[in-house]
């Protein structure tokens, strides 16, 4: 199967995976990378949030917790429950292995009517030390917002 590849600017056209399809990855940071497939969302548009979590390190991190934040002005949700309280996805990702994990955050869906407008909504990821007392690489970060028109 052929595929188009995931970094034009790096990559060139290309119908392959490049620099991603063998050991070892690039030299890429640990951290979290959040992605939406858009800035501005309206009814009907295709919604989803996904975390890609890198372990550039060269060991398995293990209970290092990763912890997903939507900021919605102001008060915080805590990805998977989306409550208040502290929730991470330590159960999902007990161990992070070298490389690219995609954390599915929220599964794809058509973005409702009738739910007025609203912009600056923002997600955090981070990957946490065992102790939750510092960010290990790099933070995500990512900025969206929507529109009945």
């Amino acid at each position: 199967m052929l595929f188009r590849s995931l970094d034009l600017q790096k990559e060139g056209l290309s119908f392959d995976i490049g620099r991603f399809e063998s050991y070892p990855y690039p030299e890429l940071p640990t951290g979290v990378t959040i992605w939406m497939p858009g800035e501005m969302f309206r009814p009907g548009d295709d919604c989803a949030c996904l975390a890609g979590v890198f372990n550039g390190s060269n060991r398995i991190l293990s209970h290092h917790p990763v912890c997903i934040l939507l900021d919605i002005y102001g008060q915080y949700y805590f990805a998977p429950d989306f409550g208040f309280e502290y929730a991470d996805y330590l159960e999902e990702l007990p161990a992070i292995p070298y490389g690219l994990t995609i954390l599915t955050v929220l599964p794809a869906f058509s973005w409702p009517e009738h739910v007025g407008s609203g912009s600056g909504v923002t997600w955090y990821g981070a990957i946490l030390d065992p102790g939750m007392t510092s960010v290990m690489g790099d933070l995500g970060v990512w900025s969206f917002g929507w529109s009945s028109d």
